[in-house]
């Protein structure tokens, strides 16, 4: 396996209210209910689509490159990988739900080396999402095997997983379990108000005679502050610097800082700047007298 990368989301059906699972996670299945709730409480919001070649462009599965994998990938403060031991992350195009580009584990699964196979559930297919600092929501699209059926589970609660509502008819009879997949992709999103560090995806209904495979896309990750942002690249010419920088969530305040010395920690602000979009240039000046000058992008 390679080694990690870091990098400097004809019955008419009713969306039912959201569940409360047995811990403090609540389960979503409408998005803009999702997505109100996630603005209510004023949460940062970070996209991951799977898009940035600087991020995701060395494990980039297609026809002709063959499968290009990595154990992990981290962008935006949050790593990737898949859910077992044995397989590694990829992206492809057949797995996106939008753009060019959707994430799942290679192989699919630990069935070639994994205990018990043939139970369902012990060898699934999955992701796992982690990050240091705490999230608070996390939403995403999802498909896979008809017959496959998807759990997340926080912080390793392998007996409390985020429980989904319900689909049901319009007088409320012929429910179907949210949570069995089709190859047409659904929205799942989840709020804990006690933060978590680990998120799992994982297939429960697989097994080694009659394996199912998920593919995801399209990640929101709320945070209470946003992760340290960065610059992709900048170009100084004499006095002038031209940053361009990856903006990393919107809204959030962002600090220019320019020190003389790393070893000092003596950073001064130079400029501050609200993101707005996911791209931009800025172009800072210095003092003539500048032999050498650091410059870093961090949010408040």
């Amino acid at each position: 396996m390679r080694a990690p990368i870091q990098n400097p989301f004809v019955l008419l059906w009713l969306l039912a209210m959201p569940c409360t699972a047995s811990a403090d996670a609540i389960g979503y299945t409408n998005e803009t209910d999702f997505i109100s709730a996630l603005e209510s409480q004023m949460y940062v919001r970070v996209f991951e689509s799977f898009e940035d070649a600087d991020a995701w462009g060395t494990v980039r599965s297609t026809i002709v490159d063959g499968n290009l994998t990595a154990d992990s990938i981290t962008n935006f403060s949050v790593t990737f990988s898949s859910n077992t031991n044995s397989s590694d992350i990829t992206t492809s195009s057949g797995a996106a739900y939008s753009g060019n580009w959707g994430a799942y584990s290679l192989p699919h699964g630990s069935y070639a080396t994994g205990i018990d196979c043939n139970t369902p559930g012990m060898c699934g297919d999955g992701l796992r999402i982690t990050s240091a600092q705490p999230m608070y929501a996390m939403a995403f699209m999802a498909r896979g095997f008809y017959g496959s059926k998807l759990e997340v589970y926080l912080d390793n609660d392998h007996l409390n997983p985020v429980e989904f509502p319900e689909r049901c008819d319009i007088d409320g009879e012929n429910c179907i379990n949210y949570n069995l997949l089709t190859t047409s992709s659904k929205f799942f999103g989840l709020i804990d108000p006690a933060g978590f560090t680990d998120c799992q995806l994982r297939e429960l209904e697989g097994k080694a005679e009659d394996q199912k495979f998920i593919w995801c896309d399209d990640f929101t990750i709320g945070f209470t502050n946003p992760p340290p942002p960065k610059i992709r690249s900048m170009i100084i010419t004499g006095s002038v610097a031209q940053l361009h920088l990856k903006e990393l969530a919107t809204p959030a305040t962002y600090h220019i800082e320019r020190s003389f010395d790393l070893r000092s920690n003596d950073w001064v602000m130079m400029s501050q700047f609200t993101a707005g979009s996911t791209e931009s240039n800025r172009t800072e000046t210095f003092s003539n007298e500048w032999n050498k000058v650091y410059l870093r992008l961090r949010s408040p």
